[in-house]
């Protein structure tokens, strides 16, 4: 399987690709393109157009999560194949979805649920979907009451925890593989029973099990790219992952006694700056995802001054 992804952008977005990856560029005569990198799993190549737009692809099975480093809203290319309209499984099953991954700040969180063919109707009728799909006021509204129904597990990493683990070599998706698996677990421990289990799809399975060699891995797992728009237990987990990532991010807001942006776009980048004006580049680096270009950008500032 050979994800791949596609990304309209800005100049500066594209010089912050270009910089993020430039250690790893390789030559390329291909028309219209002007930058080619491959960092591990994925080619990276910018394009850009006689009217000055780029656009940039992202191709590979981890090039959905490179592709969210830079906007918090990529989706895998998909073709031929139309997003589902309505769920293609409504029997008892398990479910896992993570969020917070695209965010400089913000925990990464990950929650598994089990829900069950009764449950169908009631998730219905409170407008069950992707939680990227939903206004924060409806998740905040209907995640209460799906984490009071639902036998479920969530597993929040912060910033400062993932920083320190990548530091000392562990791979960002090796520990987000360990999140859900870990979350699956838990639940199916809480059931007790055999169902299948869902993942929202973030890479290859090939590579999900290398991750989890050393590990229980739960029986029955199923990947789908998407997999919100097609399993109702991911759609809820998806929900309440983003619901638990929300209330943690209103803690930082109410400590810091400002409103943290999401994402990382430019938004984000104006934020930083401010924000490094009245706190140590120490206490920035363990509120932030120190691995995203938004703030090396700023270390290396930092660095020449």
């Amino acid at each position: 399987m050979n994800n791949s992804v596609t990304l309209k952008i800005d100049a500066q977005t594209k010089d912050k690709i270009i910089d993020f990856y430039q250690d790893f560029k390789i030559d390329s005569t291909e028309n219209y393109v002007i930058f080619v990198a491959k960092y591990e799993n994925v080619v990276i190549k910018i394009y850009a157009n006689k009217k000055g737009e780029f656009k940039a692809l992202f191709s590979g099975e981890n090039a959905l999560k490179e592709a969210q480093i830079f906007d918090e809203n990529a989706s895998l290319n998909i073709t031929k194949e139309k997003i589902n309209e309505g769920w293609i499984d409504e029997l008892d099953q398990i479910g896992s979805d993570e969020v917070g991954v695209g965010d400089l700040f913000g925990p990464t969180v990950v929650v598994a649920c089990f829900v069950s063919t009764n449950d169908i109707p009631y998730l219905k009728s409170l407008g069950v979907n992707d939680s990227k799909k939903l206004t924060e006021e409806k998740i905040l509204t209907i995640a209460p009451l799906l984490m009071e129904r639902l036998p479920y597990s969530s597993l929040t990493m912060s910033n400062q925890k993932l920083n320190e683990m990548l530091e000392i070599g562990e791979k960002k998706l090796a520990l987000e593989a360990k999140m859900h698996n870990c979350a699956q677990l838990n639940v199916l421990n809480k059931i007790n029973k055999c169902v299948p289990i869902y993942l929202d799809q973030f890479l290859n399975p090939s590579t999900y099990y290398k991750y989890l060699e050393n590990d229980t891995i739960v029986p029955n797992l199923y990947f789908k790219a998407k997999g919100e728009s097609y399993y109702p237990s991911i759609a809820c987990s998806s929900i309440i992952a983003r619901y638990i990532f929300l209330a943690r991010m209103n803690e930082l807001n109410e400590k810091y006694n400002v409103q943290f942006p999401l994402g990382a776009g430019q938004k984000v980048d104006e934020f930083l700056d401010d924000f490094l004006k009245s706190h140590s580049l120490e206490e920035t680096k363990n509120l932030v995802k120190a691995h995203f270009v938004n703030f090396k950008n700023k270390v290396e500032n930092v660095d020449k001054d």
